[in-house]
């Protein structure tokens, strides 16, 4: 069983079910640029798949999300929504859809809402679609989007909660949890550090293998004995990297000793030299 808690578009465990596999929209805080590490980093490849998928997600959108993966019949439907769109201006369509209340009802016009706003907002208020000039950023165009969402996939065994402290604690797991980071501003949901602690040991404390994701190595746990590894240059530089992001190294915390990924470069055994003291691999 593989668990994704803050799983935002499940990123990790889609490359784990399917090496070339990809969420359809990025989102804030998306792990997609460090999926295929993360897996590696904690002896699994992508591709190699799970019996079993759990994820939380509090965002509803993002949730919506995530059940479309247990349902694909919902993708070429919500295709067909978009396709419906296509004549509205893209700017008015996005304010109209903006204006509806959210919903948890996985019906195929709520997933097509969902991932066009996903795909032409930024910063959560931001208008950035077609003809949008706001950081000379565009959105994917809405025949993009159709293209993606047509693509039938294979449905994935999965469980969605919306709350990773309401989701049963089981043995035999691999549980990796990726919080809003400490510091960051932008969430509407929150999922304070202390919480994150204390999700990481209950589920160790179970017997299942734990990896917490920040922009640092977790102290709270590395105090107990647990590892880090920093993943930061092994970001997959095919994908647009935190262009505007103010986090810029990526680690992550572990109850088992990491696999090395291979031998590091200079500007890496220097970045480790200033985490002397730690137990980071």
């Amino acid at each position: 069983m593989f668990v994704e808690l803050c799983a935002g578009t499940a990123a990790v465990s889609l490359r784990l079910h399917d090496a070339e596999r990809k969420p359809p929209v990025s989102r804030m805080g998306s792990k997609q640029n460090f999926a295929e590490a993360t897996l590696r980093v904690l002896g699994m490849m992508p591709g190699q798949g799970a019996q079993q998928y759990v994820w939380a997600e509090p965002d509803v959108g993002a949730r919506l999300l995530l059940e479309s993966y247990a349902r694909p019949e919902l993708w070429p439907q919500a295709a067909d929504v978009l396709a419906s769109w296509a004549h509205e201006p893209p700017k008015d369509l996005w304010r109209a859809l903006r204006a509806e209340q959210d919903t948890a009802q996985a019906t195929p016009r709520a997933l097509a809402r969902h991932t066009l706003l996903a795909a032409w907002t930024m910063w959560d208020e931001l208008y950035r679609g077609p003809g949008a000039s706001s950081a000379g950023t565009v959105g994917m165009t809405l025949p993009g989007l159709w293209r993606r969402l047509r693509v039938l996939h294979a449905a994935l065994p999965a469980r969605v909660y919306a709350d990773a402290r309401q989701v049963p604690i089981e043995a035999g797991a691999t549980v990796y949890i990726d919080p809003p980071y400490k510091g960051t501003t932008g969430y509407k949901h929150v999922l304070s550090r202390v919480d994150v602690v204390k999700l990481a040991l209950a589920w160790a404390e179970a017997g299942s293998i734990v990896a917490v994701a920040e922009a640092e190595p977790l102290p709270e746990l590395m105090s107990a004995g647990w590892y880090a590894q920093e993943l930061t240059w092994m970001r997959d530089t095919g994908l647009r990297g935190r262009t505007f992001s103010a986090q810029k190294r990526e680690f992550i915390t572990c109850n088992v000793r990491l696999y090395h990924p291979g031998r590091p470069t200079r500007p890496v055994l220097a970045a480790l030299a200033m985490n002397r003291g730690k137990k980071v691999l």
